[in-house]
């Protein structure tokens, strides 16, 4: 916790010495910020038990949660208070085997039930296929599998390395919890497997077909609304945007629309040059996801949490009137390399010559796109020369930057530094920067 210049470190503590309960605590936090299974996660239903064999007999196993993501796949979601017992991958596979049996119709009826039975079957197909517009029977499975604990041993990272590798698409997110210095206890959530920065290359070729296709289609599923917009440059950083109750929003509207007219600036952001956090709220000035802002808007104007899944890309418009999500369907997606001709970005980065730097912001004027998708392809690249040269907008090393050599410890600074470039407190001498323009100068100049 940090007050001022004075920085008290967080207890780390247990789910079980804090009193809290897989079921009344665990399963709630996961419902109402489903976030935690991945992003564009629909909650569909939680605690299923209606399994049967294919002669009827009821099996009685119980799903703590169901959800559908932006494709039209399920996601099975085993959710374990303390250290997962190696038991629950088995566990989790079947109820993946059975999931992998639902179609439309059942699931309907399952989120129906969730919707407490207040709309038509076709209605919720409507909301479902909204949600989802490549909903369909077959679309549903294979399920992609999400397990969820405080800990995890070394016999199931290792299965669930080995499953991984085959193809499956299984994740395991570990959740802390920690007591601040005011008693106030607070809960992270991070994917351990796999490496979020690894995730698209775990397919190999020893994975059987369908579980090898099922895989390939998680690893080229579109990138998200922020990552598309800020790749294409849809918006200049402090560009302003609006938050809007838009028409079908299945909560408080009037409520909602009336807290936020009382204070004209709590409808305003302004964009910023980061996917995870896009927007700044003109009412705290600080960064906020998309999603997580929109939650915090509905709950700070009707004093409850949302009542249905929130996303946030529905929940902003330009000055134009255009909604953010539509304004991102004009872009292709970031998180595909094949869309996007990167050549003129490696040549960029072969003309930085020894003892010069550049940030990520002038190699993506050059190439035509914004800072994140070049560090984003730079650090999955082979042909990127010179990767070392390339330091963030504040002249600081990047700290995901790793070299092809897995051996090789040295650091940006370090080698920089070699080359003859001098560092002040961590920050490259400004002097020594190559900027876009030399860089095209270079290029160009036989």
């Amino acid at each position: 916790m940090v007050d001022g210049s004075k920085a008290t470190p967080a207890e780390r503590i247990t789910l079980t010495s804090a009193g809290l309960l897989e079921r009344h605590h665990l399963q709630e936090w996961v419902l109402a910020h489903p976030e935690i299974l991945g992003e564009d996660v629909l909650v569909v239903t939680f605690e299923f038990d209606r399994w049967m064999t294919a002669g009827g007999t009821p099996t009685w196993e119980r799903l703590d949660v169901m959800a559908l993501d932006r494709t039209g796949r399920l996601v099975i979601a085993e959710l374990k208070r303390d250290r997962a017992p190696d038991a629950v991958i088995v566990q989790a596979l079947n109820y993946a085997a059975m999931a992998s049996r639902f179609n439309l119709d059942l699931l309907a009826e399952a989120y129906g039930e969730r919707r407490d039975g207040e709309m038509t079957d076709a209605e919720l197909l409507d909301e479902l296929r909204e949600w989802a517009p490549g909903l369909s029977d077959e679309s549903l499975a294979p399920p992609r599998i999400v397990l969820v604990a405080e800990d995890f041993g070394p016999v199931m990272t290792n299965t669930s390395m080995f499953l991984i590798e085959q193809g499956l698409d299984l994740r395991l997110i570990r959740v802390l919890l920690y007591r601040m210095a005011n008693d106030t206890v607070a809960l992270t959530a991070a994917q351990v497997l796999p490496v979020p920065d690894a995730e698209d290359f775990m397919v190999r070729p020893r994975s059987v077909g369908s579980t090898q296709r099922a895989a390939r289609d998680a690893a080229s599923r579109r990138s998200s609304v922020p990552d598309r917009l800020i790749a294409g440059g849809a918006f200049a950083e402090g560009d302003e945007l609006r938050i809007v109750v838009r028409p079908g929003v299945q909560e408080d509207r009037a409520t909602i629309e009336h807290w936020l007219r009382s204070d004209p600036t709590r409808a305003v952001v302004r964009w910023r040059l980061d996917a995870k956090a896009p927007v700044v709220w003109a009412v705290d000035e600080q960064p906020w996801n998309l999603t997580t802002l929109i939650r915090h808007v509905i709950e700070q104007a009707t004093g409850a949490s949302p009542l249905t899944n929130v996303w946030g890309p529905n929940w902003f418009e330009t000055p134009d009137g255009e909604i953010l999500h539509k304004v991102a369907e004009r872009f292709p997606d970031a998180s595909r390399d094949r869309r996007f001709d990167w050549s003129a970005l490696h040549a960029a980065l072969l003309a930085i010559p020894s003892g010069r730097w550049t940030t990520y912001g002038d190699l993506g004027e050059i190439a035509g796109t914004a800072a994140q998708p070049v560090g984003n392809h730079v650090t999955k690249c082979p042909e990127c020369a010179n990767a070392w040269r390339v330091l963030g907008a504040d002249a600081r090393p990047r700290p995901n930057f790793a070299w092809t050599d897995l051996s090789d410890t040295r650091t940006q600074e370090e080698v920089l530094v070699a080359e003859g470039v001098a560092f002040v407190n961590h920050a490259a001498d400004p002097e020594r920067r190559i900027t876009a323009e030399d860089l095209r100068a270079s290029i160009s100049t036989p």
